[in-house]
């Protein structure tokens, strides 16, 4: 990141609470609430910057998941998906 920004590249971060934060031009964090409690021990040393924005409202969600509603899903959980971040070398 730090390279990147040397460049005059404008960078746009997604999910990131880490060092390159401080060389994104903006950040998305859509996977977190401020409001929720979790939040705010995750991120107690964590001082939300300007160009930084948290929520669902920034997820990267087309408009027909969004509007999307759960009236005749069962609550009754059969598979469950555990997915971990993976990298391309």
């Amino acid at each position: 990141m730090k390279k990147l920004k040397k460049t005059n590249s404008f960078l746009v971060n997604f999910e990131d609470l880490g060092e390159g934060r401080k060389y994104a031009d903006l950040i998305f964090n859509p996977i977190f609430n401020t409001a929720s409690k979790n939040f705010k021990i995750l991120t107690r040393s964590h001082k939300k910057l300007k160009n930084e924005f948290f929520g669902s409202d920034y997820a990267c969600v087309r408009d027909e998941f969004r509007m999307w509603k759960r009236e005749g899903q069962s609550r009754e959980v059969k598979n469950i998906l555990i997915s971990f971040g993976g990298a391309d070398p």
